[in-house]
């Protein structure tokens, strides 16, 4: 199902997944964990695409990993002899007596084609998305637990919310979670979001050793979250799945992050690997959600959200950064707003300098 959360605005968490069924909704079930008879519905949106395969060396010979299919397995896609013109003289098109001329799209698979954007006349080198459902759990109480059961899935998951920054917890018997006006910090921040831990991970891909730092990188938000305070994130700056255009990557990538992800929201930016390799961000944008409205921002490839005592950042190293461009008159204005008594750590990710 490649669950996995992010964060919407103040006091949201928005879980994403994918069906490869349309009977498949997209609403998420969610309860407080200390209140499982107090569960709420939110159903949210759908959608899928389809992108024409692009071929890298990295697929056959990847630096690291294993390679993600094999040359005998391209040439059988590019086969086209069962349902390809093998002659079109028929079609009255002149050709040189005894000799013959295949259509266009007549191939039959004897080599790996070159590498680049495949052959769009081949439908065999489409790629089409499996349903990805995206539904915004909101009204969140801050540093409380939650459980949560996606549509098409019986698993059950939990996390915690996130802290606001001005906000500390409810008193004791407040079960609707709504804080008292009294107790709001205003400009500080509250002692509640301490402490908070983000892990950052980037250039992940995903081989053995990345499948190990998705373990480890969950059971280090784990310890440090059954400690108490604020709760845990995971910050990724770029370079999320290396499928470099062989775009069924994406799901072999959305099941391996899922222990880690279903568990703690992913903050996330886009590196070369998004973009580049016939990817155009479009396999990213429909995956990996962004909380670019609440901030204001024009474009998901940048954006902010306050989480706990931090105001963190999301550049795109990959669109207009010079004076007076809107990624960066957008950055000025996010800056300009910043409390710093309120978010006293501003973090940035960005994949590469501008």
């Amino acid at each position: 199902m490649q669950v996995h959360l992010s964060l919407g605005g103040p006091g949201e968490v928005v879980v994403n997944w994918a069906s490869g069924s349309d009977a498949v909704e997209p609403e998420v079930v969610f309860w407080p964990s200390a209140s499982p008879s107090s569960a709420r519905r939110a159903r949210g949106s759908s959608n899928t695409y389809s992108q024409l395969l692009y071929l890298t060396s990295y697929l056959l010979q990847p630096p690291m990993g294993a390679p993600g299919t094999t040359p005998d397995a391209i040439k059988q896609l590019a086969n086209t002899t069962s349902w390809a013109l093998p002659d079109v003289s028929a079609l009255g098109v002149p050709i040189p007596q005894g000799e013959t001329l295949h259509g266009s799209g007549y191939k039959n698979g004897s080599k790996v084609p070159a590498l680049g954007l495949l052959d769009y006349r081949n439908p065999a080198f489409y790629y089409t998305s499996p349903l990805i459902h995206t539904a915004t759990m909101g009204g969140l109480h801050p540093g409380r637990e939650y459980g949560y059961r996606v549509d098409g899935d019986t698993r059950n998951f939990t996390f915690i919310a996130p802290p606001d920054a001005r906000k500390v917890d409810s008193p004791a018997g407040d079960p609707a979670g709504a804080a008292d006006p009294s107790q709001v910090a205003g400009l500080e921040a509250s002692p509640s979001v301490y402490p908070f831990t983000f892990g950052l991970i980037s250039d992940l891909g995903q081989t053995e050793v990345a499948a190990a730092n998705v373990r480890a990188m969950k059971a280090a938000l784990d310890h440090a979250s059954a400690g108490g305070g604020g709760g845990a994130a995971v910050l990724f700056p770029g370079d999320l799945s290396y499928a470099d255009g062989w775009f069924s990557l994406w799901d072999s990538f959305g099941r391996m992050i899922e222990p880690l992800a279903a568990r703690y929201a992913v903050l996330s930016t886009g590196g070369n690997h998004e973009f580049d390799y016939g990817e155009c961000w479009v396999s990213y944008l429909a995956r990996w959600k962004a909380p670019y409205v609440e901030a204001r921002s024009s474009s998901p490839l940048w954006w902010s959200r306050d989480v706990g005592p931090a105001h963190v950042i999301g550049l795109c190293s990959y669109a207009d950064t010079s004076d007076g461009s809107i990624q960066r008159r957008w950055l000025e204005r996010d800056l300009a707003r910043i409390d710093r008594q309120a978010t006293p750590w501003i973090i940035v990710l960005i994949h590469v300098p501008w």
